[in-house]
């Protein structure tokens, strides 16, 4: 009975080496059986089958044949953890790059081996076990670009996510949303409610009204907008926007898992805001202009005989706006610098590259109000002039200077002053130019002026104060 015990036993032994052997064949699997000493192996048919060999009828080999095959960029990886698997005693496991001996075809092969040792612990054998992972590698390599270009999406579009979970009152923050709110809870893990809510805490003052109504939404809609301000720790405001989808309920329906995705839309929402206010000011401008123009207009006709005189006097002064006009768009609006300003107004009563017009003074910049007023009162002096004053004479000759008050040094004084020009006489009627360089101009830039009619040649002085100038 025992020697047919034994002999039943050693029929399981072979019958189960045997279904080993059928699995490992039918799984695409090649085996080894390494002698450490003489470097000399034996291959199952699937492993010379799986490195492009053809199939040695004893099945030896050698590591010289394994190495052939190896990928150039994963040998020295491949044979690293190696050495430490023999180092340190344990299985050898390890995932590389092979390049078919037959038909030079890069495949995948994932290997896992055991070395053994003798009694002075001297590795002396190892086997093991080779399979083709290739489909699998290309898929987790795949997935890995995808996620690497997901992950950079995010980066570029300045994206962030977190899952708040209500029933744990836990918030989970992705590193993108982390760097977002400038935070850094430990494991991107953070709190939902009481002070210690990261989230609560970044909401900008005016619109933590906002953090009860996103949970409220939650618990009757599955997808809703959110738009926000956020602070973050270094002071930087910057506006959010995107949706919160719930993906998770409790069993009365109530939101357990709440999944946010918000993008910095900061740059947008200035441009949005900066565009309302462009397109105010452009209201006001226009309303502003109009009345200028209107003012103009009825001032012009009450000093006129006919409408041919109007129609020439008006467009003279409609161009002498226009002129200031220019340069205030050329500057967006944001003001006009003064030279600029005087040789824009002059340029159409001299003659090109003349001396009769002398300008001089600092850089100063006037806001669009002061520019306006300024090139109007400066279009109606020079018109002055050329009709009635130095500039009727060949000789005649006009100074434009500015300079800042000595007593006041807060206040500008434009003067402008007619020389060597004919005798000034005052008129005796007050017409529409008479108004803007007396009245309208220092009234515009909330200043004061003189206005001196000497025989020698008219002086005019407008002080403005420095509230109407632009600090560079």
């Amino acid at each position: 009975m025992i020697a047919g015990e034994r002999l039943l036993d050693g029929r399981k032994l072979k019958e189960s080496e045997e279904r080993q052997r059928m699995a490992i064949e039918a799984g695409a699997f090649g085996t080894w059986d390494l002698n450490v000493a003489t470097g000399k192996a034996i291959w199952s048919p699937a492993l010379f089958q799986l490195l492009g060999y053809a199939i040695d009828p004893a099945h030896s080999a050698t590591m010289a044949m394994w190495r052939c095959c190896v990928h150039p960029d994963d040998l020295a990886k491949t044979l690293r953890e190696d050495a430490a698997a023999r180092l340190n005693r344990r299985s050898y496991v390890s995932e590389y790059r092979i390049i078919r001996a037959d038909d030079g075809e890069i495949r995948w092969l994932r290997a896992n081996g055991q070395y053994y040792f003798d009694a002075e612990s001297n590795p002396v054998r190892m086997v093991g076990v080779l399979r083709d992972v290739t489909e699998r590698k290309l898929i987790e390599l795949s997935l890995r670009e995808s996620e690497a270009q997901y992950r950079s999406a995010l980066t570029v579009g300045r994206l962030g996510s977190w899952e708040t979970n209500f029933l744990t009152k836990m918030r989970t923050w992705s590193p993108e949303a982390m760097a977002l709110f400038g935070i850094s809870p430990k494991d991107g893990v953070g709190h939902v409610g009481g002070d210690n809510d990261e989230f609560l805490t970044a909401l900008h003052p005016d619109d933590r009204h906002l953090y009860a109504e996103m949970h409220e939404l939650a618990q009757t809609l599955d997808s809703f907008p959110a738009h926000y301000r956020i602070v973050r720790p270094d002071g930087a405001v910057l506006w959010l926007a995107g949706r919160g989808q719930v993906f998770e309920r409790t069993a009365d329906g109530k939101c357990q898992r709440l999944l946010s995705v918000m993008a910095d839309v900061t740059e947008q929402k200035k441009t949005e805001l900066h565009v309302r206010f462009l397109l105010r000011e452009m209201s006001h401008r226009s309303k502003n202009l109009l009345a200028v123009v209107q003012s103009i207009a009825t001032q012009t006709m009450r000093t006129s005989a006919d409408m041919a005189t109007f129609g020439s006097r008006f467009e003279q002064r409609l161009q002498g706006l226009a002129a200031s006009h220019d340069i205030l768009v050329d500057q967006n609006w944001e003001g006009a610098t003064l030279s600029a300003l005087v040789q824009r107004q002059l340029a159409p009563f001299v003659e090109s590259g003349g001396h009769r017009v002398k300008a001089t003074g600092p850089r100063v910049d006037l806001n669009s109000t002061a520019a306006q007023a300024v090139g109007l009162a400066l279009h109606e002096l020079a018109t002055n002039a050329v009709k009635y004053g130095a500039l009727s004479e060949p000789g005649g000759k006009v100074i434009v200077s500015w300079a800042f008050d000595s007593s006041s040094p807060a206040a500008l004084i434009l003067t402008w002053e007619e020389k060597d020009g004919p005798a000034v006489v005052q008129p005796k009627r007050k017409g529409f130019g008479t108004a803007v360089i007396e009245r309208m101009a220092p009234s515009s830039v909330s200043g004061s002026v003189v206005l001196d009619y000497a025989p020698a040649g008219l002086r005019w002085q407008l002080t403005i104060p420095a509230t109407e100038l632009i600090k560079s």
